[in-house]
């Protein structure tokens, strides 16, 4: 943590090292990133959908979640006093999730949709600034290279038949991954005893996301599709890769809500940028052997060099947001303190 900042004092907060919680999250989004087509080929084979898909994920996330909870004597169902909270969470959560494995299921190669999701500082300024928070011109410069980034992967000749329809699911699922980043930082940093701790929380929005789609699932015919497809001669493969992709969506959701906890927003976007640039690498160019030319790479390192810049700028000026514009959030007890210096930037 920086010289004189303070570190968050919630029970969110975690000892691990800030650094650890990254690479396991960035290892953990890589393994879910490729096995989450491989699954989603096995189950469009079996008659599934990707509807079946989205339930899977979830089930076998609150399944797990819910379990380890309980062994640890914690909260795996939510207060009902969070519940009103936890409800746009979830359904944001939910359409997150829907968005981005609908634009999958048309084709959307794992390299481009997070090059596209990687414009998550964008969506994270705007929002800011809706808030009426300001950003240091610096900073605002350094989207500059993330967005044109953007533009380069998009615009790749190997992207040219691609569904339209695939990138605006991408985008609309950035939009929702903002929102959901945002809300949950807020529940899990509130210096009370009642703030959830990453697990709690995780669970507890998946927990609202299922309930939200299960009804609409079943109405589509899901228990039948899905039976048809487990019994199926792909049966044996769709099964270990479905306790595979929770494992890692599971892990891969706690492991990002320990950094949510730890960062502000706008350094959580950057981080986030960086990360799915390693998985577009890592698994989309390499494990799922997804199209690799130089315009595309080009756009991905862009991207890179934003956040790299970003990050240099927030190391040296300290500068996110102007002090004028920081709200203050009242400690559980003693007098209230500016988030500038809870959430200040992690070296």
């Amino acid at each position: 943590m920086a010289s004189g900042a303070r570190a968050p004092t919630g029970p969110a907060n975690s000892s691990v090292p800030i650094g650890v919680i990254l690479a396991i999250w960035f290892l953990l989004s890589t393994g879910f990133n490729d096995v989450t087509p491989r699954l989603m080929a096995t189950l469009t084979s079996s008659g599934g959908h990707s509807i079946d898909l989205t339930l899977i994920e979830l089930a076998i996330t609150v399944a797990i979640a819910s379990t380890k909870l309980k062994a640890q004597g914690a909260r795996w169902l939510p207060p009902r006093e969070k519940l009103a909270s936890l409800l746009l969470v979830g359904a944001l959560h939910l359409g997150g999730c829907r968005l981005f494995v609908y634009g999958l299921s048309l084709g959307l190669p794992i390299s481009l949709a997070q090059t596209i999701r990687a414009t998550n500082p964008l969506f994270v300024v705007v929002l800011e600034r809706l808030q009426g928070r300001r950003h240091a011109t610096a900073i605002l410069m350094t989207l500059c290279p993330i967005i044109l980034g953007f533009g380069l992967a998009v615009s790749d000749p190997s992207s040219a038949n691609l569904d339209p329809i695939a990138i605006a699911c991408s985008l609309g699922s950035v939009a929702c991954l903002v929102g959901v980043n945002s809300l949950a930082q807020r529940m899990a940093t509130v210096s009370t005893a009642g703030a959830p701790s990453p697990g709690e929380l995780q669970c507890w929005i998946c927990e609202v996301a299922l309930a939200g789609l299960a009804p609409f699932w079943a109405l589509s015919g899901g228990v039948p599709r899905l039976g048809a497809a487990f019994v199926g001669p792909s049966a044996l493969r769709l099964a270990g890769l479905c306790v595979l992709d929770g494992a890692f969506y599971f892990s891969e959701q706690i492991a990002q809500m320990m950094a949510i906890a730890t960062l502000s927003p706008l350094t959580l976007a950057v981080v986030d940028t960086v990360r799915r640039l390693f998985i577009v690498f890592a698994a989309g160019f390499f494990l799922q052997g997804n199209p690799c030319t130089a315009q595309n790479v080009l756009g991905a390192l862009c991207v890179c060099a934003g956040a790299a810049v970003y990050a240099w700028l927030q190391v040296d000026t300290g500068a996110t947001m102007s002090e004028s514009n920081q709200p203050l959030v009242k400690a559980a007890s003693g007098p209230k303190v500016s988030t500038r210096s809870k959430i200040k930037k992690v070296d």
